[in-house]
């Protein structure tokens, strides 16, 4: 399939649901010399010049990496409705820093903070410098099981992932689970080697 067709392909399909398939979605923007950029529901990227398909981003490819991680979580919190009731709200400071808290608007959840990540994109690193349980879902290997969602995107990329700023404990905790000590006292490093 060439570019046009590609594009035509992921304008006209879409996810089916109870038998039925609906139309994409998609966002438009303006691009840098009179173009359109236009982001599929799937992720995939296009940019129009001239009515013209120029390029093709796919929703899979590394330059998308944040919004997998979003997604990881989003999956995640599916999965652990005693965690979705707490959180369900993403902000995003630029496209490399995502925070992962409870809605500012909702007094009770807004000081929730789940997950701090920070990406470098020059050196290929994943950084967690939060991971906040509340008290009341503890020892429930919510912490450990996130790590481990965002690993997977992290080797999937050959990004390292890195876990930054931890207390003592849960820095004792990861380097007994076998973390590659990066910075003793202060980073360690995920790999396939530890026990998640």
């Amino acid at each position: 399939m060439n570019l046009r067709e590609m594009f035509e392909f992921d304008l006209h399909s879409g996810e089916e649901i109870n038998g039925m398939t609906r139309f994409n979605g998609h966002y438009l923007g303006e691009g840098e010399e009179d173009s359109q950029v236009i982001i599929f529901d799937n992720g995939n990227l296009y940019i129009l010049k001239d009515e013209e398909v120029v390029k093709k981003i796919d929703g899979n490819d590394e330059f998308f990496i944040d919004k997998h991680i979003v997604k990881a979580i989003y999956g995640f919190l599916e999965l652990n409705p005693a965690l979705r009731e707490k959180y369900n709200y993403i902000e995003s400071n630029y496209q490399d820093n995502i925070e992962f808290c409870g809605d500012p608007k909702d007094e009770k959840r807004g000081s929730y903070i789940l997950v701090r990540i920070v990406l470098n994109r020059q050196s290929k690193k994943i950084e967690i410098s939060n991971i906040m349980i509340p008290l009341e879902l503890k020892h429930n290997g919510f912490g450990k099981k996130l790590i481990f969602e965002i690993y997977k995107i992290a080797q999937k990329h050959k990004y390292k992932l890195y876990l930054v700023e931890m207390v003592e404990s849960f820095y004792n905790r990861m380097v007994k689970r076998n973390a590659k000590i990066i910075l003793p006292n202060d980073i360690v490093e995920i790999t396939n080697d530890t026990k998640l």
